[in-house]
């Protein structure tokens, strides 16, 4: 029975599937081993979207609330008549923001963290420090997958670079921005993190929301990249798929051109 042979990448983000068919050419009739690259190609594409489910459920488990963009990120190359391989890796192309394969990097070699797109755009205009990362502070609201909103970080982001004397590209105009202050929306701020300042600019350093009188931290702001340990082992769901689809399909398909 033919087997899957199964390759990773040299990036940890990608892997093949191949066959050894070579090993059972000479058993076939001389009907199977002309449809034999229809059979090969139809095996190995059921094979590897198969090992993508897997890889996605296996997101799905190994993180804490994962975004669709995330647990849909693996992608398939699928396999052509003529072609012995399939292939799965993590999207790594991205129109804004960062790819999966990016950021996702740290979550299957473990290590530091990089910087987000909005930590990068508020480095580069100065709010916060080259060394600096931000936190979700405690107690904060979170969406659905445990993080800060996307439509928050877009009004912080849109109003602190107003505040800078920026011109921000996000979505909060002058005139939303006018109708916010006068129905009492919150507004966002970043102190100096000052602790001789007796006022609000000795809170430590971060991103905070004013609402009237009331003021609660959003974002703190750390020293260092966060460190994350390996959580995901990116391969060993879809290998482990691949091992076991491949043999059934390549069977299921040659069968098929059986008289």
């Amino acid at each position: 029975m033919p087997q899957a042979i199964v390759r990773r990448s040299n990036s940890g983000a990608g892997l093949s599937v191949a066959h050894n068919i070579d090993e059972v050419r000479d058993s076939l009739t001389a009907l199977e081993k002309r449809k034999l690259p229809f059979v090969i190609r139809d095996a190995l594409n059921d094979t590897v979207f198969a090992a993508r489910r897997a890889e996605s459920n296996k997101m799905r488990r190994s993180f804490d609330r994962p975004k669709k963009y995330t647990w849909n990120s693996p992608r398939v190359i699928k396999a052509k008549v003529g072609e012995h391989t399939a292939a799965l890796y993590i999207e790594d192309q991205s129109i804004k923001g960062n790819a999966p394969a990016k950021y996702l990097k740290v979550q299957v070699e473990g290590g530091k963290r990089r910087a987000k797109a909005f930590e990068v755009r508020l480095r580069r205009i100065g709010v916060m420090r080259p060394n600096e990362f931000a936190i979700p502070a405690s107690g904060y609201r979170r969406d659905s997958s445990g993080g800060i909103s996307g439509a928050t970080i877009v009004r912080i982001l849109s109003q602190i670079e107003g505040q800078a004397g920026v011109q921000s590209t996000l979505s909060e105009t002058s005139r939303s921005r006018r109708r916010n202050v006068k129905q009492g929306k919150a507004r966002f701020f970043v102190p100096r993190g000052d602790k001789s300042d007796r006022g609000i600019n000795a809170l430590p350093r971060g991103i905070y929301q004013r609402l009237g009188k009331r003021i609660k931290a959003v974002f703190i702001f750390v020293e260092g990249a966060p460190h994350y340990r390996k959580r995901y082992a990116f391969g060993k769901a879809a290998t482990k798929t691949a091992n076991r689809e491949f043999p059934k399909r390549f069977s299921y398909y040659l069968d098929r051109v059986r008289p």
